[in-house]
């Protein structure tokens, strides 16, 4: 009866959490007077050259599906990079998106446009598995854009759901409810990685090593 009785408000406080968040999420916006730029956003455009030709809505179809778009308080884009006990500003890499073999089916590419990528298989390191990506064969008709990040509006806020759900957080946190909540929930352990210690098993044979020497024990057998 005990135990039926902590899972009992173990659920209640979950439902509580999640119908704050439902609430704080439907408070609204409001638009701020003056905008306020916070950094810089940097995005692909169409090439010069590119955006005055007849194709120019072609290629811009294309680029609306795979534009990625990076945010920095730095304009020109630089990171701090160590190398060789030294901190050296490099510029941030920044690519078009080279989706899976799912995702590229969702963006629902005409076969013209479909003739304009390649497959390309990469390594993903959280499944450690070979995926199918779609790179675009012609990067070069984009370029990088760079502007300002204006923020022009902010979330309306209560303070009353703030502090009921930063105590909420705090008692869950503090007590590690976090795993009771979602095996109560049916979650299965792999749900959250650190929720099943069974992912921090170092029985894994290749755990934690590259793929080229993978592929090298592989062959052996």
């Amino acid at each position: 009866m005990a135990r039926k009785g902590f899972e009992k408000k173990l659920r209640a406080l979950d439902r509580e959490e999640t119908e704050l968040w439902q609430k704080e999420k439907n408070l609204g916006w409001i638009d701020l007077n003056p905008h306020v730029q916070r950094g810089w956003v940097r995005h692909f455009v169409l090439r010069g050259d590119v955006a005055r030709s007849k194709q120019a809505e072609f290629f811009q179809g294309i680029l609306n599906k795979i534009n990625t778009s990076h945010w920095s308080n730095r304009k020109d884009f630089r990171i701090n990079r160590r190398r060789y006990k030294k901190d050296k500003l490099v510029e941030r890499r920044q690519e078009l998106q080279q989706p899976t073999e799912a995702i590229f089916l969702k963006l629902y590419f005409t076969e013209k446009e479909s003739q304009l990528f390649y497959l390309k298989y990469k390594y993903n390191e959280n499944s450690r598995r070979l995926e199918k990506r779609f790179v675009f064969a012609e990067p070069w008709r984009f370029v990088l854009k760079v502007k300002p990040n204006l923020i022009t509006k902010t979330r309306v806020r209560d303070e009353a759901i703030e502090s009921r759900l930063k105590e909420i957080k705090n008692h869950i946190v503090s007590n590690n409810l976090k795993p009771k909540i979602y095996k109560l929930k049916g979650y299965l352990p792999g749900y959250r990685r650190w929720y099943d210690d069974r992912f921090e098993n170092d029985n894994y044979q290749f755990k934690n090593t590259p793929l080229p020497q993978i592929l090298d024990s592989i062959c052996e057998y």
